[in-house]
């Protein structure tokens, strides 16, 4: 607080005790609080501030340090409009307890002259710490305040009447949440919608930050809207106050304000469009109203940029301008954009670069170019940056608009496709073009890391071993399958089998006993010498390596498919064929690999226990791989049931969500919880 606010030094307390005495009877909460003792203690330690119309007393985002009680006068609180008039016996500032080290949440300013009296952060706490009572008035003020602007200022608010929105949030209940908690799990079941009333947290997806939710920002909409499972994890970056609203309530709430619910519908997609582009933007993009479409328009000659300008102005678009490359790689940066419109110097090296900024950061956005030089060629940048549209200027500006136009709608019909293979497809591919792909390629490579889940022995419960499972920390390729595709499509396949199987190594060597350890192997992997080098790490394990080859790849096609068996085996490998019973291999296939172990497909185990159909399915293959001395693992065991059933047909290994799920290396299984199967037969 600046010195000019304070009384003369030696007149505060007297001051002070005077205008306490004045507001006491408007200050009954404190009053019951309190003793005589601490509201002398008040009186004798509190400082009268004197503030002038228009003075500022603090502003949002400032250091928490003082709880304040309006002696008189009129303080206006702006977040940033003006949302309430605070009068004699108020209080303000309560974030000073209730959300210790928490910035100032709204600004306050004078609007009348106005004493304040201030209580500094130290006698505030000895109050608390003396008085309990006085946290709970303190956080109910503060809940009560904050609840009050938010039903003035949320957009999500907007198109209720003003009489209905406290109504609805009441319905809600207030947590606080402390800095670092999880707020929301990643794949857990939707519990409601919550809306973030003070603080700060961070949605990620995949340990990658998704988004920043400040204040008002409302969440857990896209599992209410879908039916699905939560998709991001929210954590609180500073103590904060959250807004839950359980799902049956929500569901009362929708029949009741159905243009909420409008609302959250296009809220949620919007919010997996950009999920899906993984672009980080600060600032809240969820208004009441559907966004206007955002062009990029980049051009270096500035009377051409202006008239471009104005008419997608016109058009309704939002125009973010820019006259050189480095001011328009600073904005591509920054946001999304649903078209970008470049002019770029046919002379200059920059020209492409941006273009490959602006295709690694965003594998969809329509780019549109534009130059005066009608001989200049661009097929190279169409090919490479998949631009939708040339033009030689003069040109005519309708055109552009109505280019710029058709480009957006197919930008939206593409994040739909994006939303769609979500929802419908857990691969997680998105190829977009080669230079966006090459650059999100090299990402995922950067965060490759292998999950292991147990394999476990139905006679004695008992871990036999590990499957590595790749996982990426790219959003974008977010899956193994993902991030395979993509390796095919660069002809890099190899190259993320090898960092896979590093990887494996380097565990294998943190651990005190070799595990065997399952890994899964394209059929072209038989053809790679890295997997034959003996200096290689992954040689080292060898006697407790089996190489998992998926019955999907055709072995056919590899001729000489028995000597490379041969020499891997030679090595100490074994092998194990995937997914029996759903892929490709024929018998002389699987008579040249000779495998050690085969894997039952998940689509044969699922629901086995209530299938008969399934269960001689299953007892006929295990009979036949026993003659064989094959061993069998039966892989996506989910209940016990399941278990049970398998125990009884005879199965040997059993792998799936019902022992653990994959994670880092190596997770345990909880056979006490899971319980005893039943004896086996035969």
């Amino acid at each position: 607080m600046p010195d000019s606010k304070r009384t003369k030094p030696g007149e505060s307390a007297a001051a002070s005790l005077r205008v306490l005495a004045e507001i006491e009877p408007l200050l009954a909460p404190f009053s019951q609080a309190l003793n005589e003792q601490q509201l002398r203690m008040v009186s004798a330690r509190g400082t009268l501030l004197q503030l002038s119309p228009g003075e500022v007393l603090y502003a949002a985002g400032e250091p928490s340090d003082a709880l304040y009680l309006v002696a008189s006068g009129e303080i206006a609180r702006l977040v940033p409009q003006e949302v309430a008039r605070l009068s004699r016996g108020d209080f303000f500032g309560e974030e000073v307890v209730v959300l210790p080290g928490h910035a100032r949440l709204a600004t306050l300013r004078a609007a009348a002259p106005s004493q304040v009296l201030a209580l500094d952060r130290e006698l505030v706490d000895e109050l608390v710490g003396a008085a309990p009572g006085l946290h709970e008035i303190l956080s109910k003020s503060l809940r009560e305040r904050l609840v009050r602007a938010l039903a003035r200022t949320s957009p999500m608010l907007a198109s209720l009447p003003e009489s209905d929105r406290l109504p609805l949030l009441t319905r809600f209940r207030c947590d606080v949440v402390d800095q670092d908690a999880c707020i929301c799990e990643s794949g857990a079941s939707c519990t409601g919608l919550s809306i973030l009333l003070a603080g700060e947290a961070e949605a990620t997806v995949d340990h990658r930050l998704s988004e920043r939710l400040h204040a008002g920002d409302a969440f857990g909409e896209v599992a209410l809207v879908t039916g699905s499972s939560i998709p991001v994890r929210v954590v609180a970056r500073e103590r904060s106050l959250v807004l839950r609203l359980p799902k049956p309530d929500f569901e009362q709430v929708r029949q009741a304000w159905p243009q909420l619910a409008e609302y959250l519908a296009a809220l949620a997609e919007k919010r997996l469009a950009r999920l899906g582009h993984a672009v980080l933007e600060d600032a809240p993009v969820f208004p009441s109203g559907p966004l206007p479409p955002r062009v990029l328009l980049i051009h270096g000659e500035s009377d051409t940029r202006q008239g471009y300008t104005r008419a997608l102005g016109e058009a309704g678009f939002l125009v973010d301008a820019a006259g050189e490359a480095a001011t328009a790689t600073g904005l591509i940066t920054s946001r999304r954009y649903d078209v970008v419109i470049y002019s770029p110097d046919p002379f200059e090296q920059a020209g492409t670069v941006l273009l490959r900024s602006i295709r690694k950061h965003d594998l969809d956005v329509p780019i549109i170019l534009t130059t005066r030089l009608r001989a200049f060629d661009y097929t190279t940048a169409t090919a490479r940056y998949s631009v939708v549209r040339r033009f030689v200027e003069p040109i005519d500006v309708a055109d552009l608009v109505h280019t710029a136009s058709r480009a957006e709608h197919f930008h939206r019909l593409t994040r739909v496709r994006r939303e769609a293979m979500t929802r419908l497809d857990s691969s997680g591919e998105w190829m977009g073009d080669r230079t966006g792909l090459e650059f999100h390629f090299e990402n995922a490579l950067d965060c490759l890391w292998m999950a292991f889940q147990p394999i476990v022995s139905a006679v004695d419960n008992s871990v036999f071993g590990y499957e590595a499972l790749l996982r990426s920390g790219e959003v974008l390729l977010h899956s193994p399958i993902a991030v395979l595709r993509a390796a095919e499509r660069l002809n890099r396949v190899h190259e993320v089998d090898r960092i896979g199987r590093d990887r494996i190594a380097a565990q294998l060597e943190d651990r005190a006993e070799p595990t065997m350890v399952f890994i899964n192997v394209h059929s072209e992997d038989l053809r790679d010498e890295h997997l034959l080098d003996r200096k290689s790490h992954i040689s080292r394990f060898a006697k407790h390596i089996v190489l998992e080859i998926t019955e999907r790849t055709p072995l056919d096609e590899i001729h000489d498919l028995g000597l490379r068996v041969g020499e891997l085996r030679a090595l100490g490998y074994r092998f194990a064929l995937d997914n029996l019973g759903a892929g490709h291999a024929g018998v002389g296939s699987l008579a040249q690999l000779e495998p050690e172990v085969c894997k039952l497909d998940a689509s044969l185990i699922r629901g086995v226990d209530g299938d008969s159909v399934k269960q001689d399915l299953v007892r006929a293959m295990l009979a036949v791989c026993r003659d064989m001395n094959i061993l069998t693992i039966c892989h996506g065991v989910e209940t016990r049931a399941e278990r049970d059933a398998l125990t009884e047909l005879g199965a040997d290994l059993m792998q799936g969500y019902l022992f653990a799920r994959p994670g880092p290396p190596f997770p345990t299984v909880d056979f006490a919880a899971i319980g005893s199967p039943p004896p086996r037969r035969g």
